[in-house]
């Protein structure tokens, strides 16, 4: 036992008998891991017959921060499980004849971080010492230094000692992603097998549904998922990067378009083989889909390590994942419509989805009659001329800080003729341009509402706009029956009651007209644009006094596109605000009140047809031309 003088005397004693000390140690044979790099490696349990005998101590190496240690020796320790650490001299069979200071590294030689410190943490007269290290990370080795308490009182005791080593799992359970009576939970999923590579333990079940877990990548590769297919095929990949194993792997598809996963036509039988540290794949199908299955079906992966639990796509299995999906589908016929049906226009990789029943609830005051696809697949149109489907998309009335590192703003207009209803509405922005509206980061807030004959408008967000974002975003809309609540938890979700909008909006490339008093100026219509009835459209926060000008030329004119030799002409001096509406004349309209608002009306003609397009131009110094996001406005009857 350390003796209090002892303590004491090591502020006491001159440092040459510290040098002396290290002299003396030079006469005894050095043990093979006297330095750090060549240690000795640890493995679970009993380490015995370890020493510090002949030990020097490397002037180089980092002093000893919890109490002053000599005669230092090295080991490496590599957990086996991802959790709780224990090294310890204690209790038997790890013993220590020595007064020993531990010490635990992360990193190389060189380079080591100190993680923990022990100087006589095992308890009674051991001179033992111990640590108990949380967080670690199976695989990744620790380094780990003990030395003699250096008394400073030559000689210090070197001796024999032994080291217990155990890992302890954090038990961290998975749970899928679905919501509502889909509730599924694997134990302990990140100690054994695991679908993909990456596996992220849930608490709950994660909010966004659906989409919550940046850890689901056990789906490899989808083939042919459509309605009335024959030839569907999903692969599933998974690993075990801690010991081969048996894995059992189950498939649920919703191809039968109801709530949850049936037993019956949803499930698919069991596979089973032998997984490891190489990822091992399980491939379900060629499978049929039934003529109203959705465009974008719902699918559930569970993979674990017994049969257990597995038998249904809920309830809890033995360790394991389960990964949740609303895997994009390649598009084909709707489901059977009742009034008339809708589907999105982005082509794929977007996810096809569909409403069945258009002559209630609608984005704007237009829907589609007929779209009788969803929308990409048996000769529908492909590219980017499929954004433009639909004439009746018409649900944006006002969009604000779509720039680089801004804050997103949607304002939606819609209306129920046949009565008010209680309504979901919801909206996502690709980001990143991945063809994937489901990442973390890109879905609105859903916001719920009553909607009915007189039409109503909906503020969603603001959302973050990554600074990195593209050109242009590609956005969907929806306004769904609040009792189609799965509706509005992803993109590719198909409904009954509503409507779907996707559109390409771009992103300002500047701050558009002269910045007001208010901030960046926006532009709106209260109402759509309709043949042979005057439009109105508003423009806020411009410079007070600036000018506006109307402007068309089929020739030089696309939408967000500018004709900068005719802007750069005598008649439109730089600063000045443009309208683009894609009518019939280039004309000044007036210019801002004190205020910085501006609002104008003009005729439609009758007849008319097209898309008004919405926008303000700035020209800056050396013809620079920033412009606000382009509104599409379509031209109804």
């Amino acid at each position: 036992m350390r003796s209090d003088w002892r303590k004491s005397a090591r502020l006491r004693l001159p440092i040459v008998a510290s040098a002396l000390l290290l002299l003396a140690g030079l006469g005894s044979a050095q043990p093979a891991n006297d330095e750090c790099a060549s240690p000795v490696v640890l493995l679970d349990g009993t380490s015995a017959a370890l020493t510090n005998v002949g030990a020097t101590t490397n002037p180089g190496d980092p002093m000893f921060t919890c109490a002053p240690a000599v005669d230092d020796v090295w080991f490496t320790y590599t957990p086996s499980c991802s959790g709780t650490v224990v090294l310890a001299m204690c209790p038997a069979p790890a013993v220590s004849s020595i007064d020993a200071v531990m010490e635990v590294f992360s990193g190389s030689c060189g380079s080591l971080t100190l993680l923990a410190c022990d100087d006589d943490g095992c308890p009674g007269t051991s001179g033992g010492s111990q640590i108990v290290l949380p967080g670690v990370t199976a695989g990744v080795p620790l380094t780990v230094r003990v030395g003699s308490f250096n008394t400073m009182t030559p000689p210090v005791a070197t001796g024999t000692f032994s080291i217990f080593a155990s890992c302890t799992a954090v038990v961290v359970d998975d749970f899928g992603d679905a919501s509502g009576l889909n509730f599924a939970r694997h134990t302990n999923a990140v100690a054994g097998q695991r679908l993909g590579t990456a596996v992220t333990g849930d608490a709950v079940t994660p909010t966004p549904a659906w989409y919550g877990d940046a850890g689901d990548d056990g789906i490899v590769s989808v083939a042919n998922l459509s309605p009335g297919t024959t030839t569907g095929q999903v692969v599933v990949s998974a690993t075990n990067p801690f010991a081969s194993s048996t894995s059992f792997c189950r498939l649920w598809v919703d191809r039968n378009n109801g709530v949850g996963w049936s037993p019956f036509s949803d499930a698919f039988p069991m596979q089973s083989a032998t997984v490891g540290a190489a990822p091992v794949n399980f491939t379900f199908g060629p499978f049929s889909m039934l003529a109203n299955s959705p465009p974008s079906p719902f699918v559930r992966v569970r993979l674990a390590s017994s049969t257990v639990g597995m038998t249904a796509s809920i309830g809890t299995a033995a360790f394991g994942e389960c990964e949740d999906y609303v895997l994009p589908g390649t598009g084909g016929p709707v489901m059977a419509p009742v009034g008339g049906n809708d589907a999105g226009d982005a082509p794929l990789p977007y996810p096809p989805a569909n409403s069945t029943v258009i002559i209630s609830e609608r984005l704007g005051a237009a829907v589609s009659a007929t779209d009788a696809n969803a929308p990409v697949g048996f000769g529908v149109t492909t590219g980017t001329a499929a954004w433009d489907d639909d004439a009746g998309d018409d649900g944006i009335v006002r969009l604000e800080g779509l720039v680089p590192g801004g804050s997103c703003t949607l304002v939606l207009r819609a209306v129920d003729p046949l009565g008010t209803f209680t309504d979901d509405t919801s909206a996502w922005m690709d980001f990143d341009g991945d063809g994937s509206w489901d990442d973390i980061g890109e879905a609105f807030a859903p916001v719920t509402v009553n909607i009915g004959p007189t039409p109503v408008t909906v503020t969603l967000g603001p959302l973050a706009v990554p600074a990195s974002v593209g050109s242009t975003v590609a956005t969907r809309l929806k306004v769904a029956y609040v009792g189609d609540p799965q509706s509005v938890e992803a993109a590719g979700t198909s409904f009954e009651f509503g409507e779907i909008e996707d559109y390409l909006l771009p992103v300002a490339a500047g701050t558009g007209c002269g910045i007001g008093p208010n901030g960046t100026p926006t532009i709106w219509a209260e109402d759509p644009p309709r043949q042979g009835l005057p439009f109105t459209w508003k423009e806020a926060n411009l410079s007070p006094g600036s000018g506006a000008f109307l402007i068309l030329d089929s020739v030089n004119f696309l939408p967000g596109g500018i004709d900068v030799f005719l802007l750069a002409g005598p008649i439109v001096a730089p600063g000045t605000c443009f309208l683009y509406t894609g009518l019939t004349t280039i004309a000044p309209i007036g210019a801002a009140d004190p205020n910085g608002d501006l609002s104008v009306t003009l005729p439609v003609p009758a007849g008319s047809a097209g898309t008004v397009y919405l926008q303000s131009f700035q020209i800056g110094p050396a013809l620079t031309i920033f412009m606000t996001p382009v509104l599409p406005l379509t031209i109804l009857p």
